[in-house]
């Protein structure tokens, strides 16, 4: 696939493989169950993931990581570092491949792999863990945020339209997730 304008070649790859994985999956015949995507993302992506979007600016949606599942996309590895699946993967005697792109400095991820996740190792060794904790207490707020605001959009539908004074008594934070929820019904993507 070629590199769009303004598009990394990460982006660009990742957009290429999830593809190649849809095509596969919706070319398997199997036994009418749902066919599964499942990545290896680990929780040492998601601690880098969650970095990254601290740097950039995020909201609560980009504090609480990779998503566990996406569509038929799913992260059954989240809970573990990579160090804890690739010493699985030793005693088990199962290879791994490392991408050689992972050391290269020009990709800003691997600078978060490389000085700041090792510095917040040493304030906290047990930094992974704190940011799994974390990401779970932040799902848990997102998700309350998400119910509000359907059943806030809910009790303000009328036939034809919305009802805009009882939206206006909704606080901030539901406002904002009507209105993504409101983007999504008109087709807009919500990131």
């Amino acid at each position: 696939a070629a590199q769009q304008p303004g598009q990394s070649l990460e982006t660009c790859g990742r957009e290429a493989r999830y593809r190649l994985f849809e095509e596969i999956a919706c070319a398997w015949v199997g036994d009418d169950r749902p066919v599964k995507i499942a990545t290896a993302h680990t929780l040492s992506d998601d601690v880098e993931t969650i970095l990254f979007h601290l740097a950039r600016g995020t909201a609560l949606d980009g504090l609480c990581g990779i998503p566990r599942q996406r569509g038929r996309i799913v992260r059954p590895l989240l809970g573990c570092t990579r160090e804890q699946v690739e010493d699985y993967c030793r005693r088990q005697g199962l290879s791994f491949i490392t991408d050689s792109s992972n050391s290269d400095p020009v990709y800003r991820r691997n600078y978060i792999r490389a000085c700041l996740v090792p510095a917040f190792g040493q304030l906290n060794p047990a930094f992974p863990e704190s940011v799994l904790r974390m990401r779970e207490a932040l799902e848990q707020d997102r998700d309350c945020l998400d119910q509000l605001a359907i059943q806030w959009l809910g009790n303000c539908r009328r036939e034809g339209g919305l009802a805009l004074p009882p939206l206006r008594e909704a606080p901030e934070a539901v406002r904002r997730r009507i209105a993504l929820l409101l983007l999504q019904e008109w087709g807009l993507p919500r990131e």
